[in-house]
């Protein structure tokens, strides 16, 4: 998380940047977009400094970047995402059973997705102010075309079509699915093990996150995981893009526990939440250096668009006690 030291003139927009306080979206747009000509994909504030990730640094990197920004020191890294992990799993996390139960037609938080290809991993339950006849859920944008069919993997072997994909939010890798299946009760509910349900109930900006919150994923592939924010980050997907609105895709990098299971392929859409069921952030890129950092868009586009976790669930909590919970939590694992 280091990288170089910066050497070249500061840069200064705006006023000094405080000490753990985090600047507006709108300056580091400023920030990214000024050092955007130098290769910068990606800017993460880091409490006391920044780190700026570099496309194809060369050996006049070092010395054109600024060696502070707004007051805070910074220093730069090679800028390497890994592909989306929407593929077919490499591999089955040994300490998990596979629950292949078809859990129609209720859904929640966490159910495996697919376009009939690759896997994804199913969103939070949201509801528009704007029209609260269409019921959605949110998915992984590179899973889906938009107009693409949304499939519940279960029954095989072709599955069932529960929706379509209907909303894009830009290069954000938020999309929502349409539900077009009437019979389809969508739960704000996630599992949590034996110490019971979690009803998620709220999307949060990502102004209001700060670096060293826990957070928790539950994905069907890696069961219930901790994570702590270690980054404020805002990226460029793509660089000089036509949309400038969705240009800038602010996100939190996430570092999971080191025990987490092979969570690198399929988890893409999981919601990141804390204990009092706020949703910060979706899962996305998964770095496979060791570091078990997750890249993660927040749902700010979602909430300027109007958009909630749907308040009137469809489907009543059916986990009433622990033992309940357990006997269901592994429909996480489907």
């Amino acid at each position: 998380m280091q990288g170089e030291w910066c050497r070249g003139p500061p840069l200064e927009l705006g006023i000094p940047t405080p000490l753990w306080k985090l600047p507006s979206l709108d300056t580091r747009k400023e920030i990214i977009k000024n050092l955007a000509p130098h290769g910068v994909r990606s800017i993460g504030w880091m409490g006391t400094r920044w780190l700026l990730e570099v496309e194809n640094p060369d050996s006049s990197t070092k010395a054109v970047l600024p060696r502070t920004i707004n007051g805070l020191v910074s220093s730069f890294r090679p800028f390497k995402r890994p592909e989306p992990h929407s593929l077919t799993r490499s591999k089955i996390p040994s300490s998990l059973q596979i629950d292949n139960t078809n859990y129609h037609p209720r859904l929640h938080a966490g159910m495996l997705v697919t376009d009939g290809d690759s896997p994804t991993t199913s969103g939070v339950p949201i509801s528009s102010v704007h029209d609260s006849s269409k019921r959605y859920f949110t998915i992984a944008s590179h899973g889906f075309v938009t107009g693409a069919e949304v499939i519940h993997p279960l029954p095989p072997p072709l599955g069932r079509v529960i929706g379509v994909a209907d909303v894009k939010f830009g290069e954000s890798d938020i999309s929502l699915c349409r539900i077009t299946d009437d019979a389809l009760q969508y739960s704000a509910e996630t599992f949590a093990g034996t110490s019971g349900s979690i009803r998620l109930t709220n999307l949060v900006k990502e102004e209001n996150c700060y670096i060293g919150k826990e957070l928790f994923l539950d994905s069907p592939f890696t069961g219930l995981g901790t994570g702590i924010v270690t980054v404020h980050g805002l990226d460029l997907m793509p660089p000089y893009g036509p949309d400038e609105q969705w240009n800038y895709v602010a996100n939190i990098w996430v570092n999971f526990e080191s025990g987490l299971e092979d969570p690198k392929k399929g988890c893409c859409g999981s919601p990141l939440f804390d204990g009092d069921g706020n949703v910060y952030a979706f899962f996305r890129y998964f770095t496979q250096d060791g570091s078990c950092t997750s890249y993660c868009p927040c749902p700010d586009p979602l909430i300027e668009a109007g958009y909630d976790i749907a308040k009137a669930s469809t489907l009543q909590s059916q986990v009433t006690s622990p033992s309940t919970t357990q006997s269901v939590a592994n429909d996480s694992v489907s």
